[in-house]
């Protein structure tokens, strides 16, 4: 009988940024092409001061094969100006890691309700964004930003 590597028996882990954890409270490091700019953004928990993002994401599923949780998606050193339409100013985010591979997550989903937007505008859609892990860093794969 064949014996589970340690990676194959133990709950599945996320890159966070800077270590493969399990749950992680933040996940940073995903480059997310903002306006073309390239700021780095992350993720961060829903509960705390909801300005600086206090407090980890909140998982609702942990999984062998897919984990589900929230939070709040935040731009580092995005100006003031950063458009309003972006998950990344601040409003709640929806983040489904998934892609199991030797005990890692792969693959990250991030999307964000268009109620949930700090937008008045109704021609705004859901926001979606895959990356990709890939050599110790999250790439952005694919991108819909809602916009008609």
């Amino acid at each position: 009988m064949a014996v589970p590597s340690l990676a194959q028996a133990g709950p599945t882990a996320v890159f966070d940024g800077e270590r493969e954890s399990v749950k992680p409270k933040v996940i940073s490091g995903l480059n997310s092409g903002i306006a073309g700019t390239g700021y780095p953004v992350y993720i961060s928990g829903r509960s705390g001061n909801l300005k600086t993002g206090v407090g980890p994401i909140e998982w609702e599923i942990w999984k062998r094969t897919k984990a589900v949780g929230e939070g709040r998606g935040r731009a580092v050193s995005c100006p003031p100006t950063c458009p309003a339409e972006y998950p990344w100013n601040g409003t709640k985010v929806r983040v489904t890691a998934y892609g199991r591979k030797g005990g890692t997550f792969t693959r990250l989903k991030v999307f964000q309700w268009t109620q949930w937007m700090n937008v008045n505008d109704s021609y705004y859609s859901n926001y979606k964004m895959k990356l990709r892990l890939k050599r110790g860093e999250w790439t952005v794969i694919e991108i819909d930003d809602g916009k008609p």
